[in-house]
């Protein structure tokens, strides 16, 4: 599928935005339809179609840029509730939540000190992390059981946070600090993010990124890298937190021929908990570009005793589903 290159220097991310045509408000987005062919752990899901899509304006004026993404969603949609984000005092790894409607997964300003340093301030991507929360950002159609773990431990939807940050680029070198709202939505607490970024060589980049929260699964601590050549991308990540998971890894291998591609991933988590069995979830999936703005994916995915675990592919078994990404 027509993909941006996924960097994981994230001062470069951040600062993506200013590019944007100086004194113009450019209007972008992407609608998402799923239908899920299969799915052992739910049949009453299966044949099933949702949609969901997403509309971004930005405007760059002088050195500053503002930007707003709004998300608008149909049908429901699971995700964990370690910090009662249902608000029904029960904590628990998942329950289903009613999504249907829109909300705002980016509202934020961004002013470009110089060449080197960006200031950021609103509500933004969580930028730890190899996963991207955007569908044209990923190269199948699920996120993976890490972007699970970020996504579950902040109260906004869609792994975003809110605060601010300063990014720095030095070349082959990057850096981002953040003085956040506590991610877990705790009141009158903050969290400190911290995102190292390292590309040795062209088409290698090294990630370091850690954030702190009062409560969840406390302070996390996330590696990952990513290595890209002649159309094959392969990443490796590692996350570690204080309570309730203790550690989770996975390793992703892609390969894009411009028309389309296929991605194989694996990964697995266990839990702090005596006597609680592994996670696992292995994905394969094959895209292909219909158009410019028009690709479809196919992706079958193993669940292995995620106990509910993983967003819309939560359960034991297998899950088929295609999806239809059309970008304007």
């Amino acid at each position: 599928m027509n993909k941006k290159l996924i960097a994981l220097a994230v001062a470069g991310a951040l600062a993506a935005p200013l590019a944007a045509q100086a004194g113009e408000t450019s209007v972008s987005g992407f609608a998402d339809i799923y239908y899920r062919i299969s799915d052992d752990a739910s049949p009453t899901s299966e044949s099933a179609f949702s949609a969901n899509g997403e509309v971004d304006f930005i405007r760059t004026q002088g050195a500053v840029t503002v930007r707003l993404d709004v998300d608008v969603r149909l049908g429901q949609s699971s995700r964990m509730a370690w910090n009662d984000k249902d608000k029904d005092g029960v904590d628990q790894p998942n329950e289903y939540i009613d999504t249907n409607g829109a909300n705002i997964e980016q509202a934020f300003a961004a002013w470009g000190i110089n060449d080197m340093f960006t200031v950021l301030g609103g509500v933004f991507n969580n930028p730890i992390g190899f996963e991207k929360e955007d569908v044209v950002d990923m190269y199948q159609v699920s996120h993976g059981l890490i972007w699970d773990i970020l996504d579950g431990q902040t109260s906004l939807p869609g792994n975003n946070i809110a605060g601010l940050a300063v990014t720095g680029n030095f070349g082959m070198f990057s850096g981002t600090v953040g003085y956040l709202n506590d991610i877990g939505g705790v009141a009158e607490e903050n969290s400190l993010a911290v995102v190292l970024g390292l590309m040795p060589v062209d088409g290698l980049n090294l990630e370091l990124g850690y954030v702190s929260q009062d409560a969840g699964a406390g302070d996390v601590v996330d590696f990952n890298v990513e290595y890209n050549v002649s159309g094959f991308t392969v990443a490796a990540e590692y996350l570690q937190a204080d309570k309730i998971v203790d550690n989770a890894y996975g390793v992703m291998g892609n390969y894009d021929f411009g028309m389309g591609g296929v991605t194989a991933r694996w990964e697995t988590m266990s839990f702090e908990a005596a006597g609680t069995d592994d996670t696992t979830a292995t994905t394969l999936a094959g895209y292909y570009n219909v158009a410019d703005n028009l690709s479809v994916l196919l992706e079958w995915r193993n669940n292995d005793n995620t106990a509910g675990f993983g967003g819309a592919d939560a359960g034991d078994g297998d899950v088929v589903q295609l999806e239809i990404i059309g970008t304007f």
